[in-house]
Parts: C-alpha cells; sequence; structure tokens
C-alpha cells in the first residue's frame, strides 16, 4: 500500500484496486473513517463494481473506468452532479443500468446536468434539454419545444424498395413548402422521412405520397408512421440552422 507522508493514501500505489481508488478520493473529501468505507461500498454497488472492487483500476476495462468516474463522482452524496457522456463505452446492458442510475439520483432530489450526444438517451432522461452550436445554447425546453422551434411537429418514416428511388425527389418537390424529405440507405431499401412543417396537414401530403406510389405501381409501405417528432428528428431538422 502506498502513502504520503502524512499519512494519506498516494493516488498512485501500485497494486492500488478500485476501492482503494475510491478511497484515497474519499480522503480527499475529508469523509471520516467511520463513513467513508460505507460510502465507497455504496458507490461500488451502485455503478455495479463491487464484483471487481479489488482489481487494478488500470487494469478496468474502458467502460468499468467509465463507472468509476461516477462512482467516485457519487462520494459525499453531492447536491449537483456534472456527468459527461457516462455511458460512453458501455455495453447495452450496463448502458441502461447507468441510465437507471442517473434516473435515480435525479428521482432523489440530485441535480445532474449531462452531456450526451445520444438523442433516444438524452429523449429518456432529460426533463429540460438544451441544444448547443458554436459554443451556445440555440435553444431549450422539452422535446416539443425543439421540435417546434426546428419548425416541425410531426414526421412521417417509410421504406421503400430500391427501384423506386425517384418517389422521394418526386415528394420533395410535390410538398414544396409543407415539408422536407430525407432518405438514407438501409438494408438494400430507402429509409424516408418526411419532416412536416408545424402549419403544414400531414393527412394532404400522404394522400400525395400515396397517389404518388400508386402512378408506380408501388404499394403502400407496411412499415409508414407517422408520428410526434422524436429529440433526433428535431435535432436533424434544427442541424442545418446551427453554425458548428
Amino acid at each position: 500500500m502506498a502513502w504520503t507522508r502524512s499519512g494519506t493514501r498516494s493516488a498512485h500505489g501500485p497494486d492500488w484496486g478500485s476501492r482503494d481508488n475510491l478511497l484515497f478520493f474519499a480522503d480527499l473529501q475529508g469523509l471520516d473513517g467511520a463513513h467513508r468505507h460505507a460510502a465507497v461500498d455504496g458507490a461500488l454497488e451502485r455503478v455495479g463494481l463491487t464484483d471487481v472492487a479489488a482489481r487494478r483500476a488500470g487494469r478496468l476495462s474502458r467502460g468499468m473506468h467509465q463507472r468509476l468516474h461516477v462512482a467516485r463522482a457519487l462520494l459525499g452524496s453531492p447536491a449537483v452532479l456534472l456527468l459527461d457522456e457516462p455511458t460512453a463505452g458501455l455495453d447495452p446492458d450496463m448502458a441502461l443500468r447507468m441510465r437507471d442510475l442517473v434516473r435515480d439520483l435525479a428521482a432523489q432530489g440530485t441535480a445532474v446536468l449531462l452531456t450526451s450526444h445520444s438523442m433516444p438517451e438524452i429523449e429518456e432522461l432529460a426533463d429540460v434539454i438544451s441544444v448547443i452550436g458554436a459554443g451556445r445554447i440555440v435553444t431549450r425546453g422539452s422535446v416539443g419545444d425543439i421540435a417546434a422551434y426546428a419548425g416541425i411537429t410531426t414526421t412521417t418514416t417509410l421504406t421503400l424498395p430500391a427501384r423506386h428511388s425517384e418517389v422521394t425527389g418526386l415528394l420533395q418537390r410535390r410538398l414544396a413548402g409543407e415539408a422536407v424529405v430525407g432518405q438514407r440507405p438501409s438494408s438494400g431499401r430507402w429509409a424516408v422521412t418526411v419532416y412536416w412543417m408545424a402549419d403544414a396537414s400531414p393527412d394532404a401530403g400522404l394522400a400525395t405520397l400515396h397517389e404518388i406510389l400508386s402512378d408506380r405501381g408501388a404499394a403502400a409501405p407496411a412499415d409508414m408512421v407517422t408520428r410526434p417528432a422524436s429529440l433526433e428528428e428535431a435535432y436533424l431538422a434544427l442541424a442545418d440552422r446551427i453554425a458548428r
């Protein structure tokens, strides 16, 4: 075990495990002996690292390192928690557990400021969403607020066979001023997203889509869905207006 002259643990002991790493930071935060072990063990349990508490921190996987950082932040029960991409590097199961942890902390009264490039993660966890562009907050609010700022309310998604690639261009021309139509390849088909403008009527636009498909002998796609815009769709509709 490594110690400084004052008797406080050193941050760089050669055989340090994850628990020792957290005990060092508990010392820095001034947690007394009666509480520091309980705080460390509780933090390890909350992030799912109890089983590897004795493993050297330098030998943890990237995802385990990520969880160790979060455990360190939980020491001392902070009133405000800043999390930058907390699920980066985690497998899907641990990413879900991390989201549950963030949700629990917020429900218990901890103020959480979380940054992430995962739109579904933000949509799931955030009460207030801020969109940042060119170093400033462009807009903030709920998913509906972000979509309204982007000028859309609903989207229609569908896929088309590769032979009907011209449908998107025709639809964009027919719906000019009512919607923006995007297209990308997906598993041998075209994935099409129609972003309806706030004052447009999706029903009339969908009738136009069915007319175009019928003219080309194509049936209406079984996977066609019209629903409120997701955060990712709202962001994509907004992206061209954000200077990067």
